[in-house]
């Protein structure tokens, strides 16, 4: 790296070669200027840090199209949604921007802006978390030194409250569905399959001598058009669910109706093909759930309602992870948590059951304890 130069113009001019040896020139106002610029690039060369200039000139636009063409492997549902934020939200914002230039401050602006126009709050994480995967890659593929989104604060979600329904509730609702629908409700809440589990099981699926339903891929429905099958989106996910007695009777009937073959979905509609969770919505269970007084139920709740159930019983939270297919035991505490509010009178009770049985036994009670002061009375003076 030579000095800088004073050129005729008053401003300064260095050349040098960058850290990646592509030759490079600048002009400053201030010999100042110039050296720091220099010391800047010598010191990132050491570091390792060193990013060349016209790779951050790269517009988030036209980053985003080559960032979008590596995705191969998310879900076809992923996919729709990302290009749907991309598209809509987060392009219309960046495109223009060049990525070197884009920084925390507008970032956190865009949130903002967000929230002021009334997004949801967990609408404005989801496309951040887009935004931020992609400048992410820009940063790996050394584009940029650091990402924008290092700071940003986001809204918290709040979670929604958990709502469940009786057993007595559930048979209420289940005969206000539409006959053919009516084990859609039963399996749903005893089970707790996610709709899209549920809809795409087989025939093969489904073992009513063992009692059981073997969960193993589910039906991918983006917008209103089926898009095939997937696996689940851990391998927890793939699991065994037992049956009672009554609902292996439930099946056996919607077995009859069920398309033929090994491979023939169980849960269909009144023409015989996989129902579309929108037309189901509008057309039975907006209804159903309207004659049951329960007009904000969602069907999800089904799903809370299999756990509560199993609660209600004493079942151990490993047992309900395994059943519902959570990634974890800690998923399953985090969210049904609150359902188990005896969990710590249960154990003190079975603490004082265990201490009179030791006494009958023959061991020996602690008796009355003496009170601290008694004890600091009696220490020798």
């Amino acid at each position: 790296m030579s000095d800088p130069v004073k050129l005729p113009s008053g401003r300064y001019e260095v050349r040098y070669r960058d850290p990646i040896g592509r030759p490079r020139r600048r002009r400053f106002d201030t010999k100042g200027a110039a050296k720091d610029h220099l010391a800047t690039v010598r010191t990132k060369g050491l570091e390792g840090s060193y990013i060349a200039p016209e790779l951050g000139r790269l517009t988030f636009g036209q980053w985003r199209a080559q960032w979008w063409a590596t995705k191969i492997d998310l879900r076809a549902r992923t996919l729709t949604r990302y290009e749907r934020d991309l598209r809509l939200h987060i392009g219309p914002r960046f495109d223009r921007h060049q990525l070197a230039k884009i920084t925390r401050t507008e970032v956190q602006a865009w949130i903002a802006d967000m929230r002021a126009a009334g997004v949801p709050d967990s609408a404005i994480r989801r496309r951040f978390s887009v935004f931020r995967k992609i400048m992410a890659d820009a940063v790996a593929d050394e584009r940029i030194v650091k990402s924008p989104c290092r700071g940003v604060t986001l809204p918290q979600v709040r979670r929604l409250e958990i709502v469940v329904l009786t057993a007595e509730e559930v048979a209420q609702l289940a005969a206000a569905m539409p006959a053919w629908c009516r084990s859609f409700v039963w399996v749903a809440a005893y089970t707790g399959l996610r709709w899209s589990e549920m809809i795409g099981l087989r025939r093969r699926d489904v073992d009513l001598l063992r009692r059981r339903i073997t969960v193993s891929r589910q039906i991918v429905e983006v917008g209103s058009r089926f898009r095939g099958f997937d696996e689940p989106k851990t391998d927890a996910g793939k699991r065994v669910v037992d049956l009672p007695p009554f609902l292996c009777e439930i099946l056996e009937g919607q077995l009859e109706r069920a398309q033929p073959g090994p491979d023939g979905l169980v849960f269909v509609n009144t023409r015989g093909n996989p129902p579309h969770l929108s037309s189901f919505t509008s057309q039975s269970w907006r209804r159903a759930r309207a004659k049951i007084g329960r007009p904000d139920l969602r069907w999800h709740d089904l799903r809370h309602t299999a756990v509560a159930l199993r609660i209600a019983l004493g079942a151990h939270p490993k047992q309900i992870q395994e059943t519902m297919g959570h990634s974890s035991i800690t998923v399953t505490l985090d969210i049904y948590g609150n359902l188990f509010p005896t969990l710590g009178e249960s154990v003190a009770d079975g603490l004082e059951a265990t201490y009179r049985a030791a006494l009958a036994a023959g061991g020996t009670s602690p008796g009355k304890v003496t009170p601290l002061r008694a004890l600091v009375d009696d220490r020798p003076r």
